[in-house]
């Protein structure tokens, strides 16, 4: 296998387990009330066929976040075998702030200071990715295509960091951190994209006025 094919299922990977887990995320956090609202009306009915499908589907979308997050992990452990040992220390940062990330996750379902906590850890994960991104898009070994793309990722570390801490502010916190995390979530699906697209190993000739990678 080339260069050129272990980079794109490497990135393909890791941009389709965020996309994953994301959908899935969001789908759940729908249907988590509903399915919540129709098992009360069922336990007063005495039976409820669709809470107990949106049961199932609960578990489906679970499912698929776990299956995000692996291909993800998955992914980026890929990619960095395939880079100079400078990149594959950068992407070694990413999957860590990648892991905190889900720690975040499990510490925000405890009751009482869980969210706190959870927030904590998940600034902790973004600057770690942050640093990461930064390395990259720095980097003198990376392809100037995907210096780029991890740009385009280090700013969305950022707004979700300062999402985060917006999300701590009472009332109008959750929109402002609702806000960030939805043009977060665009730019890291463009920055993956971007290095998806690119090519590490050049061709041996170019056309005339051909892009550059």
């Amino acid at each position: 296998m080339t260069k050129n094919e272990s980079w794109s299922k490497a990135t393909t990977a890791i941009f389709n387990g965020i996309l994953l887990y994301s959908i899935a995320g969001v789908l759940k956090s729908i249907v988590d009330p509903i399915e919540s609202l129709m098992s009360i009306v069922g336990s007063v009915s005495g039976g409820n066929d669709v809470a107990d499908g949106l049961t199932a589907f609960t578990y489906l979308l679970s499912a698929g976040i776990i299956g995000g997050y692996v291909l993800y992990l998955l992914g980026l452990n890929s990619f960095g075998e395939i880079l100079e040992a400078n990149d594959s220390a950068s992407v070694g940062k990413i999957r860590t702030g990648v892991i905190l990330g889900l720690v975040g996750i499990v510490l925000g379902l405890l009751p009482l200071a869980g969210w706190i906590l959870g927030g904590i850890a998940n600034i902790i994960a973004f600057i770690m990715m942050m640093t990461g991104y930064s390395a990259l898009k720095n980097s003198q070994t990376f392809p100037a295509r995907a210096r780029r793309g991890a740009g385009t990722l280090y700013t969305s570390q950022i707004l979700l960091i300062i999402g985060v801490v917006l999300g701590w502010i009472p009332v109008l916190g959750g929109v402002f951190e609702g806000i960030l995390g939805l043009i977060a979530f665009i730019l890291v699906l463009s920055g993956w994209s971007t290095i998806k697209n690119t090519q590490p190993e050049a061709p041996t000739y170019s056309m005339p006025g051909a892009p550059q990678q």
